[in-house]
């Protein structure tokens, strides 16, 4: 058997790699590809994204696949990403770049039911029905 090698790179690398709908991200320096999301988290993520779309008050509102540029060894695509006005995030030609004012990646867990809300702690005094988005 064999060991698997694993090469650091810098963000600077990644950047140079050919654009791919693949999901790619960079995670402590080293490349991580994942297949493919299912249709039922391309479903849920353009549930949320609907959710998510009036309740921003600025900005501009991003999706999966875009990378998002922690530091020289994180690079990630969350499934949606707000920028506000004036926030810290800034939009670059590749990437953004910096912490952006709200990250939503989607993992299911559990089983919610119409009624189900999350508020959110960046969105003072909003709420999303979940169960409404994750309802089976």
């Amino acid at each position: 058997m064999t060991d698997a090698v694993q090469t650091v790179v810098s963000a600077a690398e990644y950047a140079r790699m050919a654009e791919t709908n693949t999901p790619t991200e960079l995670i402590a320096g080293v490349i991580v590809v994942t297949p493919a999301p299912t249709p039922e988290h391309q479903q849920c993520s353009a549930s949320l994204s609907r959710a998510v779309y009036p309740l921003i008050p600025n900005g501009r509102l991003y999706y999966a696949p875009i990378d998002v540029y922690f530091d020289e060894s994180n690079v990630v695509q969350p499934d949606l990403v707000w920028v506000s006005e004036g926030g810290r995030c800034t939009v670059g030609a590749k990437w953004l770049e910096g912490p952006p004012d709200l990250i939503v990646e989607y993992q299911r867990h559990g089983v919610y039911v119409p009624g189900d809300a999350f508020e959110s702690p960046v969105l003072a005094g909003r709420a999303v029905d979940v169960g409404a988005i994750f309802a089976p």
